[in-house]
């Protein structure tokens, strides 16, 4: 302390006013850091621990993060044990609808533990990780920007979804920057290694997020134009983020012509109803340096899906009498409803609410992945799940509903691909 005073002196003897005012600045800046780290710190301990029974599942003993056992998001070796679902209601009010048509899906199933994933490019270094219920992610590295596998230009209307694991253990520093860009790459190939460096050449919608602790995380959006800034939101608060650090999050945007939209978890973060002014073909997401070392922090990527198309629920399935969705997605090897999938439930709701004398049957469809037997039983209870949230939900008597499960026993693409296997995972409903 007495050595601060002094310095104060000399700088202000000194006359060096500008000078003394940023230190003074950066001396409270650094005391506030500390107060909010000295805040963290106490919930620091419960962060790490739920970031590691996410990772690695109860601790008994120390091992690592990931295994070196390969394993799929699918695995349905055994019966599903789970109960069908449970309604949550903070996700009553979700309305994303995820698109009709899949294009791209990647649960990082086709890669081997330990080496890059296949499909996507960086410009540093990342590796596929098995966590401890057989699902594999892409763990991402600090100073990294990393493309996703779409080379083709994205029609008007798509829907972009993927979960990260935020693995945030504090020690003092600032977090790293985790910023998301859709681009048009123009005369660049959008899977080469050149877009690295031109995120911002054409157009590009760019989000920011600022990841902190005790209700100071912050995002903000802008766009651009052949390198300009065109557009800056004002900044928001995501406390979603710090609240579910460990955990996995759910990403979800929604591009609709000039509309931008983008959930996460249940949050909608972003409504800009005319953002959009051109076409993009790829995804960027880049994590910033910082102070920490790549076994304090953890960045995780998986089950990212491209689709496209904004299904007219309510006409397919009352007027043309079906309508077949991708979009109610379940826990691995199980019949519990992700609640990022209740939008569409409540889209197939507003349906049935709409003409109480329509009556549906619900049937289930599995990929190819395990034995036969036991797909048909967890179809028929994922399609049990979807009568039981439709009841609880939104009101519709179970006698409207009937249900069905035919496992993979009527794929509509090939089980060889993530992509195929992502299509044929679907729930259908049939008008009667």
């Amino acid at each position: 302390m007495k050595k601060i005073q002094v310095m104060l002196c000399l700088l202000l003897v000194t006359g060096s006013s500008a000078y003394a005012q940023r230190f003074l600045k950066n001396m409270a800046s650094r005391a506030e850091n500390a107060a909010t780290n000295k805040a963290g710190n106490a919930v620091e301990k419960t962060v790490n621990q739920g970031a590691d029974e996410i990772l690695n599942g109860p601790k008994k003993k120390e091992e690592p993060a990931a295994q070196k056992s390969t394993g799929t998001s699918e695995d349905k070796s055994t019966p599903a044990t789970k109960s069908a679902y449970t309604p949550v209601q903070a996700y009553s009010k979700f309305d994303f609808v995820a698109g009709e048509q899949v294009l791209i899906a990647d649960d990082f199933s086709q890669d081997a533990i330990g080496e890059f994933a296949m499909h996507w490019n960086t410009n540093n270094k990342g590796e596929v990780v098995a966590m401890k219920d057989n699902t594999k992610w892409l763990k991402l590295a600090q100073a990294g920007t990393y493309t996703s596998p779409n080379s083709k230009m994205l029609p008007e209307n798509f829907t972009m979804e993927f979960d990260m694991i935020l693995d945030m253990q504090t020690k003092g520093y600032l977090f790293p920057e985790m910023t998301f860009t859709l681009f048009n790459s123009g005369a660049e190939s959008p899977t080469g290694n050149t877009v690295f460096k031109k995120l911002h050449d054409n157009k590009a919608v760019q989000l920011n997020f600022f990841l902190g602790q005790g209700n100071n995380t912050r995002s903000t959006l802008a766009t651009y134009a052949k390198h300009y800034e065109t557009f800056k939101s004002a900044v928001q608060t995501v406390k979603v983020l710090e609240d579910n650090y460990g955990k996995p999050v759910h990403f979800a945007i929604s591009v609709q012509k000039t509309r931008f939209r983008m959930w996460i978890n249940e949050q909608k973060v972003y409504d800009m109803p005319k953002i959009i002014d051109d076409q993009f073909n790829q995804l960027a997401i880049a994590i910033s340096s910082s102070n920490y070392k790549e076994d304090e922090l953890g960045f995780y990527i998986s089950n990212f899906k491209l689709a496209t198309g904004y299904p007219d629920v309510r006409n397919k399935l009352l007027t043309e009498g079906k309508f077949s969705t991708t979009g109610i997605t379940f826990d691995v090897n199980s019949d519990v409803i992700k609640p990022s999938s209740l939008g569409v439930i409540k889209e197939i709701g507003t349906a049935l609410q709409s003409d109480p004398s329509v009556k549906i049957r619900i049937t289930g469809h599995t990929d190819s992945d395990g034995a036969k037997a036991t797909n048909e039983v967890l179809s028929k209870k994922r399609a049990e799940a979807v009568k039981k949230a439709l009841a609880d939900i939104h009101g519709i008597a179970q006698d409207r509903i009937t249900t069905e499960g035919k496992g993979a026993a009527v794929p509509v693409a090939e089980n060889t691909t993530s992509e195929g296997k992502a299509k044929n995972r679907r729930v259908e409903f049939e008008k009667l």
